[in-house]
Formats: C-alpha cells, structure tokens, sequence
C-alpha cells in the first residue's frame, strides 16, 4: 500500500478552474503492479466524526484499509463499479 501515491496540493473543483483564474491542473502519475488497485474516497470519510466527536482522520481510515486488505476482505460489488 502507498497512501498518498497521487497526492497533490489542494485545487479548484472541476469545472470551475477557469473561472476563478487558476492555472493548469497539476497531474500526477504512478504505475500499477499487475492486481494492484486503486482507491478512491471523499473527503467525507475521513472527515466523518466519531461518536466521540473526534474526526475519524486519514491516519485511522489508512489502518481500516491495511487491515481489510490483510483479511483478504474486499468492497461489496456495487463499491467496485
């Protein structure tokens, strides 16, 4: 697992970056080991809260992904479309 293997500065939403004067979009590539996978969220997961009003955090939503894929666990197949 490499978190963060695309990572990049903040930038504008799609769609919007020309109206507000943004230059081009920063793009980023990597290479995929055969069966490697790629893993998309929004930011709406790692900045779920916990019950304890605590943000649930990237680091906590890394974990949960290390220890399912060490399970051998995958998503439910309407994830994977």
């Amino acid at each position: 697992m490499v978190p963060d293997a695309l990572a990049s500065p903040p930038q504008p939403p799609l769609g919007i970056a020309a109206q507000l004067g943004a230059g081009p979009r920063q793009i980023n590539e990597t290479r995929l080991l055969p069966g490697g996978r790629v893993l998309l969220y929004t930011d709406g997961v790692t900045e779920a809260r916990m019950t304890d009003g605590t943000l649930f955090g990237m680091e906590r939503f890394t974990e949960a992904i290390v220890r399912a894929t060490v399970a051998g666990e995958l998503p439910s197949a309407p994830a994977c479309r």
